[in-house]
């Protein structure tokens, strides 16, 4: 963890990041030893930090139901296997009874709309999206919607901005979300890559710089963290051909790597329904590190088998 300097810096940071760290790896720990009721409570608590881990705990808990309930009862086994669809409706039925709303996250409609406004594109993976975005007609809802009469049907009035931002600017759309993808899976930069103010200007012609904060403490901390950020990039195509060694024997996967990779993977829908930036998803990535080193050492113990060796130079013959 001392290499990844900006996960170091938000733990020192934000109170809120470390108790998101602390129920991810209690979750992560739970799945990867089979402990269904110890992983379905500390999901639980893990979603309540950030409602993007929704996705992998669903997914997660389905799967280790599905393990725990061969040859159970079928109301046994759909109790298990939808457990965490359970506690999420019991979550939106609460919210809706307490707070007059389903939501998971009180600010859920105004990120969805600067998400999807027209100059997203132009904000991330660069500069913060929250101070990029706050010139400019198109970073107010109100002006969106002026003397618009599409998705009237549409209550929010920051869902229907949105909706109809990705109406009227279909490409800026796409390119929003290769960026997305791109920022999510592949950067060794921490998103947003620059420290700074930098703002689109009332116009929407130009873009505005403020000041740079480009210090040697923040520089040297960014640089480390870059290179913490390619090596895991590295021991994560390792593991993906590991997993899709076993996936092609037909092996069965151990717990680690059945599920510790399943948040970081998950967290990419939530990042391309909103937004991406490395502190949604540096727990998760921290949290597959374990699975990384688990491949590289089967790897190894793979490459050094003679039955391995002989099916390469087979490979090689035939080729030849």
């Amino acid at each position: 963890m001392p290499a990844n300097s900006y996960l170091t810096w938000l733990c020192l940071t934000s109170a809120d990041q470390v108790i998101e760290l602390l129920t991810l790896l209690l979750f992560g720990y739970s799945a990867a030893k089979s402990r269904f009721k110890l992983a379905l409570f500390s999901g639980f608590l893990l979603c309540f930090t950030r409602p993007a881990y929704w996705f992998g705990y669903l997914i997660i808990m389905y799967l280790m139901g599905r393990q725990r309930s061969v040859g159970e009862r079928k109301v046994r086994q759909i109790a298990q296997r939808g457990a965490a669809l359970w506690v999420l409706i019991g979550v939106l039925s609460f919210n809706q009874l307490v707070f007059n709303s389903p939501n998971l996250s009180t600010s859920s409609s105004t990120t969805l709309f600067y998400s999807h406004q027209k100059f997203h594109y132009l904000s991330l993976p660069k500069f913060d999206m929250d101070v990029f975005l706050t010139n400019g007609k198109s970073t107010s809802a109100e002006s969106v919607l002026l003397n618009k009469n599409e998705l009237k049907f549409i209550a929010d009035s920051t869902v229907r901005a949105s909706l109809l931002s990705v109406l009227e600017n279909p490409q800026r759309f796409v390119f929003a979300e290769i960026q997305k993808v791109d920022s999510y899976f592949f950067p060794i930069q921490k998103v947003p890559n620059l420290p700074g103010q930098y703002e689109l200007a009332s116009d929407e012609k130009s873009i505005l710089i403020g000041e740079e904060r480009l210090t040697w403490s923040l520089t040297i901390g960014y640089l480390t963290f870059a290179v913490y950020r390619a090596f895991w990039m590295l021991l994560f195509a390792g593991t993906l051909v590991w997993l899709a060694l076993l996936l092609y024997s037909r092996s069965r996967f151990t717990e680690p790597e059945r599920y510790l990779l399943i948040p970081f993977a998950a967290g990419v829908l939530p990042g391309l329904l909103y937004y991406v930036e490395t502190r949604f998803k540096i727990c998760a990535e921290l949290l597959a590190v374990p699975l990384h080193l688990i491949a590289l050492q089967n790897l190894r113990q793979l490459g050094k088998s003679s039955s391995f060796k002989n099916t390469l130079s087979l490979s090689f013959r035939r080729i030849n």
